[in-house]
């Protein structure tokens, strides 16, 4: 009914349809053509525009998470952790244009070691997800998000291999209540898995892994 009104041109008549909707918690974003009925705003993705300034995938791969928590915090109304965030990024030679969605390097000079020190480590959600090396997948097509430098033993990696293996193989043969019991046994290990990017990572207590509407909507 909203899109009729907009195509007519009855802009007054679809805000009120939008109004009513957000009255029951779902948010519409046009650009993405896509709804949500969390409550929450869409995080969107900004792009980077220019070259990288000197700076190492590591270092972009910091960069672009702190982007993406910082979209986190707006879609959850934390405007002050999104100050907080842009603030980081301004002092790494970061600048945003929330208007493109887009994001630039505009200092090269001695910014290698500020982007390098936002990378501090956090705490997992599952203290005991610890040491070792990545995952390398065998059984699935999911890959480890770049930004996700905490280290994991080699049986929790073979864990999380077979569970997210498992997981796809029930996905897939639309068994959706299994494959949602696989997801809360990776959860509770402390992992979260992106479906759209085909990526996990361990999930931090304060959300800086946080990359799904599951993250976001467990702050």
């Amino acid at each position: 009914m909203r899109l009729r009104k907009k195509l007519d041109r009855l802009f007054e008549e679809a805000d009120a349809i939008l109004a009513q909707l957000e009255a029951k918690s779902v948010t519409v974003s046009d650009d993405a053509r896509s709804w949500r009925a969390d409550g929450l705003s869409f995080v969107y993705e900004y792009t980077r525009n220019g070259g990288t300034a000197g700076r190492s995938s590591v270092e972009l791969g910091l960069v672009e998470g702190l982007i993406y928590q910082r979209g986190v915090a707006k879609s959850a109304s934390d405007f002050d952790e999104a100050e907080r965030l842009a603030d980081k990024l301004a002092g790494a030679g970061v600048e945003l244009d929330d208007k493109a969605r887009q994001w630039r390097f505009v200092d090269a000079k001695g910014s290698g070691g500020a982007v390098r020190s936002l990378g501090s480590k956090r705490t997992p959600q599952n203290p005991n997800l610890e040491g070792g090396s990545k995952q390398t997948p065998r059984n699935h097509d999911y890959s480890r998000a770049a930004p996700d430098d905490y280290n994991l033993k080699p049986d929790e990696l073979g864990r999380i291999d077979a569970l997210l293996g498992k997981r796809l193989a029930a996905k897939k043969a639309r068994d959706f209540e299994k494959a949602d019991v696989l997801q809360a046994e990776l959860r509770s290990l402390g992992v979260e898995v992106d479906d759209e990017k085909r990526l996990w990572y361990v999930r931090y207590h304060d959300g800086g892994r946080a990359a799904s509407s599951f993250n976001v909507r467990g702050w």
